[in-house]
């Protein structure tokens, strides 16, 4: 009677599938996730293209916001992570820094960026 009146919705085939594919990355994907978040410097990108890059493998990489945060760091331009560096006190989070960051950037494209030839 309890499960007749409150009948279990179990969804669509195709979302379960969906889920379930999300909720479990193979190993060698996921080693491979792991190198590519420690492997892509921002160099010359943008920082914007840059980091849209950078966290579509630090979502699949399954590990915890402190390596994030250091591959995060390690990646970045030198100028932009040395400016981090300076911050006090330090984000805890990897939001944060990516706020920080996205904000030095801004500044920098803002007042200092490239001089321009007239």
């Amino acid at each position: 009677m309890a499960l007749a009146a409150n009948p279990i919705a179990y969804g669509m085939w195709n979302t379960f599938k969906d889920s379930f594919k999300d909720q479990f990355i193979p190993p060698e994907m996921q080693n491979e996730v792991i190198q590519n978040i420690h492997n892509i410097p921002q160099w010359n990108w943008e920082f914007g293209e840059w980091y849209q890059e950078w966290s579509k493998y630090a979502r699949r990489a399954n590990v915890d916001d402190a390596m994030k945060m250091y591959a995060f760091h390690r990646a970045l331009d030198t100028a932009l992570h040395n400016k981090l560096l300076q911050i006090s006190p330090m984000p805890n989070m990897l939001a944060g820094l990516v706020e920080k960051a996205r904000e030095f950037n801004k500044n920098w494209h803002t007042f200092a960026g490239p001089t321009r030839g007239f």
